[in-house]
């Protein structure tokens, strides 16, 4: 419907109108009242079915995307408000069509200042927490509403200056600005109420580093680093490698507790309780690693680059403290230790390497 409005205005005021308007002075040469009396005449109604669409538009009940749709006709009737004087300059015609203008602008000025009250209204996605998916569908949403919003800036500087929110272009882009800047807060903000549904506190900081590394991904795809500044992309970057060490500390703490070697265990040889402990240790190791690598091979990492940084980080903490203690079960156990070495350094790595696929990859 409003592609067809912005093509029937453009239409009429471009060339329908203007040719009516010659016919009409033919018609009526020498008698120039009666021409325009005669050009409105026919005029009149066609013109009032646009302005009644664009008016309807701006009186609408509020939502999300309506925003756009006003200001994609804000900005194609602004562009026409000179037709419509040239073309009825003694008619109240041009006066309507300036007045649903102000009305557009007003409504879309409104509807943005407000933004950040509707915006998070997205469906709830209710089999999102045990699907282990890339990131909540409210971070999509959300996002693709700001780079929208993005992409109209210039539009909406115009409004927030025309109608007596700012005085200058200066604050309209300020503004502007800190509208983004608050939207993106309460996002994350949201964002960290919904992963504390994740009862893994591991998962938690995989889904922070989804939707993180999601929203910076727009925000570079959409070239927003002229208007959220550098200092946001860096304070994001080091918000996600909090989250990856937290992640680290939650998951693999445990396992690099079993091991580690005390004093005892690095000197004694031939000791029935060392070998014990060495045995249970390396049990424990085998079946903590195994649930490990078994859940979270079905989690998934939004960015490629950022799967691969996380598995290398473990395994250079890992494959180490793994070797070191294997090789002292050996000198201890001799051709023994093989009964209770399941993993070695390859499949270690080949089993890091399987993490984050999620589950249709597995």
């Amino acid at each position: 419907m409003f592609g067809r409005w912005m093509t029937a205005s453009d239409v009429a005021l471009t060339i329908l109108f203007p040719i009516e308007r010659q016919l009409c002075d033919h018609v009526f040469s020498g008698f120039s009242t009666a021409g325009s009396n005669c050009f409105i005449e026919v005029c009149q109604e066609a013109t009032f079915q646009l302005l009644n669409l664009a008016n309807t538009v701006s009186s609408g009940s509020p939502s999300k995307w309506r925003l756009f749709k006003m200001l994609d006709i804000f900005k194609q009737l602004h562009s026409l408000i000179p037709k419509f004087q040239s073309l009825f300059p003694d008619s109240t015609l041009q006066y309507q069509a300036i007045a649903v203008q102000n009305r557009l602008g007003e409504a879309s000025r409104d509807l943005f200042m407000e933004m950040h009250n509707f915006i998070f209204r997205v469906p709830a996605a209710p089999n999102f927490f045990a699907s282990y998916r890339k990131y909540y569908p409210m971070a999509a949403e959300v996002m693709s509403y700001v780079t929208s919003a993005c992409r109209s800036q210039r539009t909406l500087e115009q409004i927030l200056q025309e109608y007596s929110v700012v005085d200058n272009e200066v604050e309209a882009s300020s503004f502007f600005l800190k509208q983004m800047e608050k939207i993106i807060r309460m996002l994350q903000k949201k964002l960290i109420v919904m992963s504390k549904k994740y009862k893994d506190p591991s998962l938690r900081h995989i889904f922070m580093v989804n939707n993180r590394s999601h929203i910076e991904a727009m925000n570079k795809s959409w070239e927003l680093e002229t208007i959220l500044g550098n200092d946001w992309f860096q304070n994001n970057k080091e918000k996600i490698q909090q989250n990856l060490e937290f992640y680290k500390r939650n998951s693999w703490n445990e396992v690099l507790e079993f091991l580690k070697l005390d004093s005892n265990e690095k000197l004694a040889l031939n000791d029935n309780i060392t070998e014990e402990v060495l045995k249970e240790k390396i049990d424990l190791f085998n079946s903590r690693f195994e649930d490990i690598c078994r859940v979270q091979s079905e989690w998934f990492v939004y960015d490629n680059k950022l799967r691969e940084e996380i598995i290398s980080s473990v395994g250079n903490i890992l494959l180490p403290a793994y070797g070191i203690f294997v090789g002292r079960l050996q000198d201890i156990l001799g051709n023994q230790a093989y009964k209770y070495i399941k993993y070695g350094m390859f499949e270690i790595q080949d089993l890091l390497n399987h993490l984050f696929l999620g589950k249709k990859n597995i």
